[in-house]
């Protein structure tokens, strides 16, 4: 027993197991054991077929003609491991009754396999059903007959198991994808593995698009067991580790893997030219408290709570944070209800939104700084475009397009999916569970927000700088410092006034068509250049109607004003 086995408890019952099995039924039913194996997944009818197989391929210089031709069942005395009749019984020259049931030990190169093998294995303690005949053998057990499969046989045996099992799947497997794959994989692993790399690599890189956690474990199981023929892809075995830890719960030592993997590899993975985009940083969340204030009609304020959120922190280079705040999945009705509002923003509409996170304030100078010193992706970007100068002022006099381009460059530096918030995606944050106007009720003040609070005439009309029964307040003619007001009860400041917001999605002139599991909504058949795209939240240029969590604005994607900003969101996929 080597130390492997002494040491794992799996390992050491394992071999409990096959010293049991070969003690009850002879060493040429373990040399069979060895050989079964190989496969991941076993069924009667592929273990006749391979009986037959190594019976033909050591035995047919001694197989008589007629025997030959039971074999096979033609009449040209050829033998087929792939007979449509597998599992006849094959009595080798010189073969008795008794030595079908007790054989005993033979030259490597006479395996004669009683027929009563295949039965005697499904049955023993060395397999167990998995369907309707559909067996496996546990992980360790097949671990230590393969290493004695190797050792005995040589890896010249290894890939003549390969290439039948490549032809047994092509021409008779029918089970399910899944398994099929599993099979193809273990073969082609031994025979090519340079393409078993390539095709695991593909399949890896699709399941980290579409997080599936029981796909993700299945897989990471499956690529334990080709950790021998693979073993010249380490970074593919330890991205299908981190995988199945994922799955498992052990997010913490999944991590580690993959920070050690990014610090090898980078953001990108290659492997046997695939390349794999490796999950980004896992978001490790804190809890923040904070406070809102409702109002009355008139302003007034009549409760005040305390509430808790999570958030995260980006850095984003010299002493420069970006906080994140985690957005509850949910649902809503988004636009407003009749008597309320502009036609643009009905039908009033359900729409369920997953959980995301997005920025605790509008982007500011200092943040916007940092990120356009980063490698330019698709345009470049002016380092201090703001009219009002102050780090913690927010950014202004950005085009939706030079949006966008903050957006890519962060993702591309930090490795995490960043973009502007879908519009949907930033109503639902905006009104936190609220259904009035505000998220600070049926009105808001200069005390809540920063926008035009006085009434002003222009051209003989009456612009009013009140929305409902409160007093006119200060207009401050110029952006605030992010924060300086207080949040909603998602933990979200500033999304009443201060600057606009850009949105991913095309203007549309009402919902009629509209989404309701809160995706971008672009128009069809259009690019970028050609549609106009949503600005959301008012800001302190305009009056407080302007602000509403309802109102909506567009403009041209390359216009940019000193009125105008953005906040970004993310996915929250990969919380800790």
């Amino acid at each position: 027993m080597n130390n492997a086995v002494e040491i794992d408890p799996k390992l050491r019952d394992a071999n409990q197991r096959i010293q049991d099995f070969e003690q009850r039924f002879g060493e040429l039913h373990l040399e069979f054991a060895c050989h079964a194996a190989f496969p991941l997944a076993l069924t009667p009818d592929l273990l006749y077929r391979l009986r037959d197989y190594l019976l033909k391929r050591e035995t047919s210089e001694t197989v008589a003609p007629r025997n030959r031709n039971r074999v096979s069942g033609n009449s040209e005395g050829e033998t087929d491991e792939f007979s449509e009749k597998p599992g006849f019984f094959i009595r080798i020259e010189g073969e008795t009754d008794e030595s079908q049931k007790n054989p005993v030990s033979l030259p490597s190169q006479r395996l004669q396999v009683p027929w009563l093998a295949v039965a005697d294995l499904l049955a023993s303690r060395l397999c167990y059903e998995i369907g309707r005949e559909l067996y496996e053998m546990e992980p360790s057990v097949r671990k230590l007959l393969l290493e004695r499969l190797a050792e005995r046989y040589g890896e010249a045996r290894l890939g003549e198991l390969s290439d039948f099992l490549l032809k047994y799947i092509k021409r008779h497997f029918r089970f399910g994808r899944d398994i099929k794959q599993a099979q193809f994989w273990t073969a082609l692993a031994y025979a090519k593995p340079g393409e078993a790399a390539q095709e695991i690599a593909v399949e890896l890189n699709r399941l980290l698009q579409r997080p599936n956690f029981s796909l993700w474990l299945q897989k990471a199981s499956l690529l334990e067991t080709l950790a021998e023929p693979l073993k010249g892809y380490e970074p593919l075995l330890t991205l299908a580790e981190a995988m199945g830890n994922w799955a498992k719960g052990e997010s913490v030592l999944a991590e580690q893997q993959l920070s050690e993997l990014r610090e090898q590899k980078g953001t990108v993975l290659q492997v046997a030219e695939v390349k794999i985009n490796l999950p980004p940083p896992a978001i490790v969340v804190k809890p923040f408290s904070f406070e809102t204030v409702r109002v009355n009609r008139r302003g007034e304020e009549v409760a005040r709570e305390t509430h808790q959120a999570r958030y995260f922190t980006e850095d984003l280079g010299q002493g420069v944070m970006l906080e994140m705040v985690e957005i509850p999945g949910g649902t809503f009705l988004m636009g407003s209800p009749e008597g309320e509002g502009l036609e643009d923003e009905k039908p009033q509409h359900e729409v369920t939104v997953p959980a995301f996170f997005m920025a605790k304030y509008p982007v500011t100078q200092a943040q916007w700084r940092a990120v356009a010193a980063f490698l330019q992706v698709e345009r470049s970007l002016e380092a201090d475009p703001a009219n009002f100068k102050g780090d913690n002022r927010p950014v202004e006099q950005v085009s939706w397009f030079d949006a966008v381009e903050f957006c890519a460059r962060l993702s591309k530096k930090v490795g995490r999916e960043y973009s502007l918030p879908s519009e949907a995606q930033w109503e639902y944050a905006c009104r936190a569970k609220t259904t009035t106007p505000f998220y600070f009720g049926e009105t808001i003040t200069s005390k809540l927000a920063n926008y035009q609070a006085e009434d002003e005439t222009i051209g003989g009309t009456l612009y009013k700088g009140t929305y409902a029964d409160e007093p006119q307040g200060e207009y401050r003619k110029a952006t605030t410092p992010v924060g300086s007001f207080p949040p909603n009860a998602f933990g979200l400041y500033d999304m009443h006034g201060n600057v606009w917001e850009w949105c991913l999605d095309d203007w549309h002139s009402n919902y009629e068509g509209a989404p309701t599991d809160a995706r971008v909504w672009k128009k069809d058949n259009d690019n970028d250049n050609q549609s106009n795209k949503l600005l959301r939240g008012g800001s302190w240029y305009l009056y407080p109607d302007y602000c509403r969590s309802a109102y909506r604005l567009n403009s041209s994607p390359g216009f940019d004003n000193h009125f105008i900003g953005f906040r970004v969101a993310c996915g929250a996929a990969g919380t800790l």
